[in-house]
Order: C-alpha cells, then structure tokens, then sequence
C-alpha cells in the first residue's frame, strides 16, 4: 500500500489568513485541489493538520479527505510530515504532497508511485532539471521519516541518501508552484498556461 500524506499544518505565516482554503481560478480551495492530485496515485490518503476545525480542514473533510491533527505541528514540517508517517506505518512507502502546491499533475503522483512499485527507494521528480514536489519514499526509509522533527522535512534524508534518488523527469510544471502570499493565488494559474 502506497500512502499519500498530504502536509496541510503549516502557520501561513506570510500569507496572513488561511490559505489553503483560498479558492482557485477553478472553485477549488488550494488543499482541495493538492489533495485531488495527491489522490489521483496512491492506496490511501491522508492530510495532516494544525486544527480540524479550521476552514481548509473542513474544506478537506467535505472533499471526503482523511484528517488526522498533528498536536506538534508548530514545531514545524517535520514534525508533521513525522506524524503522518507514523500514523501509516503498515505503508509500503509514500508520497508526502504539500497542500499549498495545487497545480501538481495526478499523472505525476501515478510516476511517483509506479518507481516506488518498481523498487526506487526514493524518487524526486524533476521539471526541466529542476527538482520538485511531491517527493516519494519507500518502505526502507519509514523509520527516518519517522524520527523528523521541527522545520527539518524530507531534504535532509535525500542528501543522506543522494546515491539512491531516482529522478524523475516529468512534463509537470506544477511541482514547481506553491502559493506563500495572496498574489501567488492568481499567479499561479497564469505560470501553468505559460509552459
């Protein structure tokens, strides 16, 4: 089984409200729309976040999206990203999705999962060379997820592990666009139409 987990517990500190529940050109809140893509590849999914009451949590809920509330997470991604791991340990690997990144491609998450099938113990997908979100993990690399903590997410495990990184080169333009402040929001449509 291939998890996907959705890390959806950030403060949004420069954005100044909740932005994952910011609408998209589209209707969509922006976790809505990341948890769709996420979803379009892996066994199961599931969000972690701050507060189940917020609006992007319930946003999430109604869009049929398992919650679970990180009560850690103001120490940062890590230790989100950790408590996602560990409330899917019988996963055979996983795709760690970021909310604030909607416009990631489902063929990309089905990429991502057929390497882990295939026996990549990690895969980062690349968009004309550039590294990208969402990042894969095999099984092997569970207890490592899991030890994570603060701001310190994923990275440091594909540089302890740079010999074993698959890269995938995808057609996606998407893992390269997350949303940080208001303005994002429009950009971002404007970027996809551009590549």
């Amino acid at each position: 089984m291939i998890c996907g987990i959705l890390l959806a517990a950030g403060a949004a500190e420069r954005f100044g409200a909740d932005k994952l529940a910011t609408p998209l050109a589209d209707g969509r809140a922006v976790a809505v729309a990341a948890a769709a893509a996420l979803d379009q590849g892996v066994d199961r999914l599931l969000a972690v976040v701050r507060d189940a009451g917020s609006a992007s949590a319930c946003l999430l809920r109604a869009a049929g999206v398992e919650l679970s509330v990180c009560p850690h997470a103001a120490r940062g991604m890590g230790a989100s990203l950790a408590w996602g791991v560990t409330r899917t340990a019988q996963a055979s690997g996983w795709v760690i999705g970021l909310a604030d990144m909607p416009r990631v491609q489902g063929q990309t998450v089905r990429a991502l999962v057929e390497r882990l099938r295939a026996g990549s113990a990690i895969v980062v997908p690349h968009f004309h060379g550039r590294p990208g979100n969402p990042v894969a993990f095999g099984r092997a690399l569970g207890g490592e997820l899991a030890r994570l903590d603060a701001d310190h997410g994923g990275r440091a495990i594909i540089r302890a592990h740079a010999g074993a990184v698959d890269r995938l080169a995808v057609a996606d333009s998407g893992i390269l666009m997350d949303i940080d402040r208001p303005g994002d929001v429009v950009k971002i449509d404007k970027k996809v139409k551009l590549y």
